[in-house]
Formats: structure tokens, sequence, C-alpha cells
């Protein structure tokens, strides 16, 4: 099967400043461009957080370094042509230096999966498990138009979007057990969490262009906290463990289940994923207070004592409540009430500061997105 690179491949669709046609490109030109772009445009809404965090954001901040401080962050964020040429040669470098880690049918290291993932039987299952609209088990969409039973052809680039949407998003509970996953048993693994973003309540400042919303989502983060991404832990292996992040990239990137696609090619030749495997993954344990994309809420301590401290907890959105209506959690900037109520996230308390300290002009026309997923009993 030829590989697919991530890097170079048109799988991401960004549209232009100020209108036009919406334009495909890789990884590389999506960020060297960056400052031409609106912004991506998804199949689903929350493949936006999911591309960010999986990719493009690591990239950036482990190529380039993230804000050291305010100042950097505001003088980085204020630049109209995007990416300075010495920061271009630098994501060029990296991309350059770590372009098979990206290829999405690599033979042995293939990006975000497990080569060779396989049950005891090889059962494969259709990629309707990986996409979160389709009708697949006893996940069924409401009015879906499609069953279990319709097979689902992905071309290698929606494969890649839910591919990266699984690890963030994917549900809860029982997962195919796999070969050389010691905690497999009767041919499973159970209690699987959701993933990562499906716990939080996502919050995404976004700017007038993509390179701004890039820079708004980098957090101040000193190097020696930064980590590094999965796509140099690996390459992964079938078995997991409940774990800490390894700093904001490991977060950012990560592995909250084993993923297998399986490609085949199409009567023209041209490459498709119809199956897949999914088994559980990496569990985080606990989650860090620095996760920049989240607001939080404070509850009170399940054990009274002179001693004991609110609980801070992500503070998940209210299905069918707009978001303007919970605007007092997300800009507030420190606790409220003498217990604590809510506080806002790392990333908008950083505009704050920069709007405050006179970096970021107050007209600065600031939008903020959420994303949320509603999940069904025990998510």
């Amino acid at each position: 099967m030829p590989g697919y690179n991530l890097v170079d491949e048109p799988w991401l669709t960004a549209r232009p400043v100020g209108g036009g046609l919406s334009v495909e490109l890789g990884i590389a030109e999506a960020l060297a461009r960056a400052h031409e772009f609106e912004g991506l445009v998804v199949e689903f809404s929350t493949q936006f957080p999911a591309l960010l965090r999986q990719i493009l954001l690591p990239v950036v901040a482990h190529a380039t370094g993230a804000p050291s401080n305010l100042r950097d962050k505001g003088e980085r964020l204020t630049r109209k042509d995007g990416f300075t040429e010495a920061e271009s040669n630098d994501l060029r470098t990296y991309l350059d230096a770590h372009r098979a880690k990206f290829d999405l049918f690599h033979p042995v290291a293939p990006f975000a999966q497990v080569a060779g993932l396989r049950t005891a039987k090889d059962e494969t299952k259709g990629c309707a498990a990986l996409v979160a609209t389709a009708a697949s088990g006893n996940n069924v969409p409401l009015f879906a138009s499609r069953t279990d039973a319709d097979p689902l052809d992905l071309t290698p680039a929606q494969a890649a979007h839910w591919l990266v949407h699984t690890h963030c998003w994917d549900t809860a509970a029982i997962k195919t057990g796999v070969v050389g996953d010691d905690q497999v048993k009767a041919g499973k693994t159970t209690g699987n969490p959701a993933g990562p973003l499906g716990q939080l309540g996502v919050v995404v400042p976004t700017g007038r262009t993509l390179y701004e919303t890039l820079l708004l989502n980098l957090p101040v983060t000193p190097p020696t906290v930064l980590g590094v991404p999965q796509w140099l832990h690996g390459p992964h292996g079938p078995s997991w463990k409940t774990r800490a992040a390894e700093g904001l990239l490991d977060l950012w990137t990560w592995q909250a289940r084993r993923i297998r696609l399986v490609p085949h090619q199409d009567d023209t030749g041209r490459p498709r994923v119809a199956r897949v495997v999914i088994s559980a993954g990496d569990r985080l344990a606990p989650l860090p207070e620095q996760e920049p994309h989240t607001a939080w809420t404070f509850t009170a301590p399940a054990k009274k004592s002179a001693t004991a401290r609110p609980e801070r907890r992500p503070r998940r959105h209210t299905q069918g409540k707009a978001a303007w209506r919970g605007l007092d959690a997300l800009l507030a900037p420190i606790r409220q009430s003498s217990g604590g109520t809510f506080e806002t996230s790392v990333l908008l308390d950083e505009v704050n500061a920069l709007q405050e300290s006179g970096r970021l002009p107050d007209d600065y026309p600031l939008q903020v997105e959420t994303f949320g997923m509603v999940y069904g009993t025990q998510s």
C-alpha cells in the first residue's frame, strides 16, 4: 500500500481570508500560509479542536517553542505576516526531520496508530466505529440515514480526521481486546473512559486568521514542562497503562485508544479505508491543572476538614444551554465567592492579561468557540 503523508498530502481544508474557494493542503503548507487563512473547514465541528491539539499546535510548539512569557506571546500574536522567516525555517526543518512519523499507512509506525494491531481472531470493524456520526453497535444517531451494515469507505483524508477525533472524543465502556495486551479479559477490556476532550467543556479562542488562532491557543509554557508529542514516544504497542501526562505536548497528543486503519485500494487504485481495529489506550490520571482548553468549577470537598480545599474540576457545557448564558464562567479571571465557584481557562486568562498590559488592543476581535459531546449512559 503506498504511503499517505500528512505533511504534504492535501488533507486539510482551509478558508482564505476575505472569502473565495477553500484550499486543500498538507500540514507544511497550512502552517507556512497560516496567516492567509481564516481557519479550517471540517466535516464535523468537534474535529477542529482534535486537529489543533493532536497535530497543529504540537508541531508549532515543538518546532518553534511555546511562548516563554506574555510579552513573547503578544509580540508573536500581533504579527500580520505570520511566522517569521526563522520560525518558518524551523517548521520546515522539523517536518522534514520527522516526515516519516506523519505517514498514515507507514508499515512500522503509522501516524497515531499501532502497526499490526489485531484481535486473536483477526477481526476488524467497519469504519463506522471510527466515525462519531455513523451508526455503529449501540451508537445510533437520531434519524441516521445508514445502518451498521452499510459499508463506509473513507478517503485517507477523512480517515485521518476521524482518527484524531477518536483519540479525543471516543465513547467509554468496553473495547475490543487485542493480542499483546495483557489486561484483556474474555476478549475485551472494560472501564475505558471517554476520550480526554469528552470529559471537558472545551473552550477554544479564535482570531482573525489561522495563525492568530494557533498563537491564541499556545499557552505560556516553560521548555522544561513542554514535553514531547506522541510521534516521538513510539512506536506504540498494543499494551496500555494509566499514567499522568508528561508535559503539555503529551497531553495534547494523548493516545486514548490503540487504533489501526486497514487500507485497501479501490477500482481506480486510490487508497481507501473501510475497516479498522480500535482497542483500549492510555488512561489519563489525573487531569493536569494546566489543561488549557477548559474552564473550571470548584466544588465542596468530599471529606470536610479544616484543611480541605474545594475540588477543582473541568466545567462541562450544559446540553441545550446557549454558550452566552455561561459567560460568567468564561469571563471570570478568578474564583467567585468565598468558597470558590468557577475559573476561566488558562488561555482566556492570558488574553485578559495581554489586554490589561496593552500588548493586545482593546478592540481585538476575539472569538471563542465552545465544543462538547453528549454521551449516553456511563459515557
